[in-house]
């Protein structure tokens, strides 16, 4: 009998509590921020080392962290993403972070360090004893990218009939961005991504179709389904494919409705699909007036000031040839010039060259180009659009030339690779 109750004893005393590893039992913290008393359900648990772990639903519910899963992709090729960590994204504010494998409690509940989490979110953390006290720092970095986990800049680009579309404006939405070109066989593609889109729309899933296409709509609009005319938007300067690292053309991502980007892919295969699908069944967070509306554009005589002061600051300069294309484009031309000596980028470069192309220049266009795709072999969507500039036939005559794009890279990799190994400078001697 005596045995019995010893026995039951030690398993009262050694019962999960919720948020907790039962080999550490939580202490009874009071926790306030910013001088606000802050009620947790499941309460702070104390692991070993002395670390203040929080639970998923204390992190939003009592603080107002965003707290969301990275999906990995599973391809049929590889199995890995399958026995990689759990990877969360945690917003909160304008701030978003990653974070790898959770630290989960004896009840499965998904617990995150404290320290990590005020870390990341510049959360200023006092503890004595068992009171801790939490003050807003300044928050933390809003990662502006086409990286998986970070924010897609704000854009606004023009539609088929020229009315521009924001981003920005369908915060609050999933919308999946299908990069395609006239001169691609991505253009092949079109039509099964407007059926794809239409079977899940109903779901409050959006279509961006960019077309990354400098001569822009006269020679997209042909190859586009009438069902998704409105909503085709013009990439003319190729700013999404830059956004996204892109190698290729054939490409798509699928931001989610606080504007992070959540799958990344390039094919509308059935691996893609399930991957979207997967993200689609996560409730979207209703956005506000003010989180839709695109901020004030700065007045001229601001851009000018603005590129003045920071001269070696690319976007300064690209942000007033913007502005100034339609009123002034030789000074236009100009800005991206400097801006193109300062960082020879391909977006800039692309840039410039539909500005000049726009003005009737196309060897100018055609010079900047072929400079943009010798300093980036391996962008073979700069390739293609200058291939489809110089030699149109192979390209719109009837079905693309796979053979003939084929032979030419073959050559123009052997003919840059003799330059670099003849431009390369000889190693000192030791």
């Amino acid at each position: 009998m005596r045995a019995s109750l010893v026995f039951v004893a030690l398993v009262i005393a050694l019962a999960p509590v919720p948020g907790a590893h039962a080999e550490d039992p939580p202490q009874p913290f009071q926790v306030s921020k910013d001088g606000y008393r802050i009620k947790l359900e499941d309460g702070l648990a104390l692991a070993s080392g002395g670390e203040l772990l929080i639970t998923r639903r204390d992190l939003e519910d009592g603080f107002g962290v965003d707290v969301r899963r990275l999906i990995p992709r599973i391809t049929p090729r590889s199995k890995r993403a399958r026995k990689q960590p759990r990877t969360w994204l945690l917003c909160y504010g304008d701030a978003c972070v990653r974070y790898k494998g959770p630290v989960e409690g004896a009840d499965g509940y998904e617990s995150f360090p404290l320290s990590k989490i005020a870390r990341a979110f510049r959360w200023k953390v006092q503890r004595e004893g068992p009171i801790v006290e939490i003050a807003e720092g300044g928050g933390g970095k809003d990662r502006r990218s086409g990286k998986l986990g970070d924010r897609i800049p704000d854009l606004t680009l023009p539609g088929l009939d020229g009315t521009p579309r924001s981003l920005r404006a369908l915060r609050g939405k999933r919308v999946l961005i299908v990069l395609w070109a006239s001169w691609s066989q991505s253009r092949e593609t079109l039509s099964q991504w407007a059926v794809e889109w239409k079977t899940r729309a109903s779901k409050g899933l959006e279509l961006w179709a960019a077309a990354v296409d400098i001569e822009g709509a006269d020679r997209a609009r042909s190859y586009v389904p009438p069902e998704i005319a409105d909503r085709v938007v013009l990439d003319r300067d190729g700013v999404l494919a830059s956004i996204f690292g892109a190698r290729d053309e054939n490409r798509f991502a699928l931001i989610d409705d606080l504007g992070l980007v959540r799958a990344v892919g390039e094919n509308p295969d059935t691996v893609d699909l399930a991957w979207i699908d997967a993200h689609l069944l996560e409730t979207p967070r209703e956005a506000t007036e003010e989180e839709r509306r695109t901020p004030a554009s700065p007045s001229l005589a601001e851009l000018r000031e603005a590129a003045a002061k920071n001269a070696k600051r690319v976007e300064a300069h690209v942000a007033l040839a913007r502005a100034l294309e339609a009123s002034d484009p030789a000074a236009a031309i100009a800005s991206l010039r400097t801006a193109y000596e300062r960082k020879p980028k391909s977006g800039v470069a692309v840039h410039l060259a539909r500005v000049l192309l726009d003005t009737g220049n196309l060897p100018g266009a055609m010079k900047v180009l072929d400079e943009a795709r010798r300093q980036n072999p391996g962008a073979m969507w700069l390739r293609r659009q200058y291939w489809a500039l110089e030699q149109p036939d192979r390209f719109y005559s009837g079905p693309i030339d796979t053979k003939w794009q084929a032979e030419q890279k073959k050559q123009e990799d052997l003919e840059w690779g003799r330059l670099r190994k003849a431009n390369k400078k000889p190693k000192k001697d030791r």
